[in-house]
């Protein structure tokens, strides 16, 4: 097979009734779209006032600390278990929906109760806290959350209230670096 460029495997997939979109950079979900996908896209344009001078360098500024922090963090690596605490179910909430893998099936979620309930949380949960609020969003562990709020929700036992967990700073990470994380 002859070696492709990407726009010749975007007309042939074009011509196969798939109309996919390639882009390059650091993305981390997929954005392109079938022909016969359901879902419609929408997209709109506004224009935004002109920003001052003084706004554009502050932002210029905070671009320039986000991009040294993820450059750091990647290079250097955050110590995810620095911060070990146990942590109230109910304060955790779900990190976005499209970052997360597939949630278990009914079989998987009665295993992983079955398993908590005999062995306890083996593996604790990888949280993010944010200062300005009292929530934690899970970055790793939905699974396990899932089967201690059914198994709190049945029994009202507070081993199952209070899950062990590795908690992250807001500030010293950045989305990339959640995902990252997800995905090892």
């Amino acid at each position: 097979m002859a070696n492709l460029s990407i726009d010749d495997l975007a007309k042939s997939m074009k011509a196969m009734g798939m109309n996919v979109e390639f882009y390059d950079g650091d993305i981390l979900l997929p954005t392109a779209r079938i022909k016969n996908d359901p879902k419609k896209v929408r997209v709109e344009e506004f224009k935004l006032p002109p920003l001052s001078l003084e706004e554009q360098e502050r932002r210029r500024k905070n671009e320039e600390k986000i991009l040294l922090k993820r450059a750091s963090n990647f290079t250097n690596g955050i110590n995810i278990y620095e911060n070990f605490q146990y942590v109230d179910i109910d304060l955790m909430i779900p990190c976005a929906p499209n970052w997360a893998f597939n949630k278990p099936n009914q079989e998987q979620l009665i295993t992983l109760i079955s398993s908590i309930e005999t062995m306890g949380v083996l593996s604790p949960f990888i949280l993010v806290k944010d200062k300005r609020s009292t929530d934690y969003t899970i970055v790793c562990g939905h699974s396990r959350h899932v089967a201690l709020k059914n198994l709190y929700a049945n029994t009202q036992d507070n081993k199952y209230k209070f899950a062990p967990c590795f908690v992250l700073d807001y500030d010293e990470v950045d989305e990339y670096f959640v995902r990252a994380l997800i995905i090892d």
